[in-house]
């Protein structure tokens, strides 16, 4: 069954990029128990696919940035406003 999810999963992600969720709103998304969704998700981490953001939220790994909008001024920003995340995706074999 988890093979199955872990397909499904993948493909949504796959069709919307830019799709980031919690872990409980992707049980919800999904109609999935939180500990059914966690090992999905967990699974789709390890393999590299997904990330988990400090704020926990999974989405794709081949997403490079996220920022504050180029007009906020360096010196004005708060420093949790803006999140940089550089992150490689690992080439399938």
């Amino acid at each position: 069954m988890t093979n199955d999810w872990i397909t499904r999963i993948r493909g949504e992600y796959l069709e919307m990029p830019g799709l980031r969720l919690t872990l409980a709103q992707a049980g919800r998304f999904w109609s999935l128990d939180q500990g059914a969704c966690a090992r999905v998700l967990d699974a789709l981490v390890a393999s590299g696919f997904l990330m988990r953001s400090p704020e926990g939220l999974y989405g794709r790994t081949t997403l490079t940035r996220v920022s504050a909008p180029a007009s906020a001024e360096a010196g004005d920003a708060h420093p949790h406003s803006r999140v940089e995340m550089t992150l490689v995706a690992r080439q399938r074999a």
